[in-house]
């Protein structure tokens, strides 16, 4: 098992290597988009130019990047990750309850 301080070196580590990564990665979509805005050519099914569908690469990645440093900030204050239960349903227990099924 890893110590208290080693994990939480890893865990920070970690967040830090997918901010580097998204953030390369933004830097690289919003070069492309740079260059395909000079080309000015556009989408034929759309209709608009292509710099602004492709936009959404570095637009995501930055976000992503910006997520990771958020939780790397707030893991490196408290200690604590952000939990999400993935099973949990709101108002799903209210409703369970009452829709019992009458044998």
């Amino acid at each position: 098992m890893l110590g208290v301080e080693r994990r939480r070196k890893v865990v920070l580590f970690g967040l830090l290597c997918g901010a580097l990564f998204t953030g390369v990665v933004g830097s690289l979509g919003a070069y492309l988009v740079w260059h395909i805005g000079g080309i000015g050519q556009a989408s034929q099914d759309l209709e608009v130019p292509m710099w602004i569908v492709y936009l959404c690469v570095p637009l995501g990645s930055y976000l992503m990047c910006f997520r990771f440093l958020q939780v790397a900030w707030a893991y490196a204050h408290s200690g604590e990750l952000p939990v999400h239960d993935h099973a949990e349903v709101k108002g799903l227990e209210a409703e369970s309850k009452s829709a019992a099924i009458p044998t």
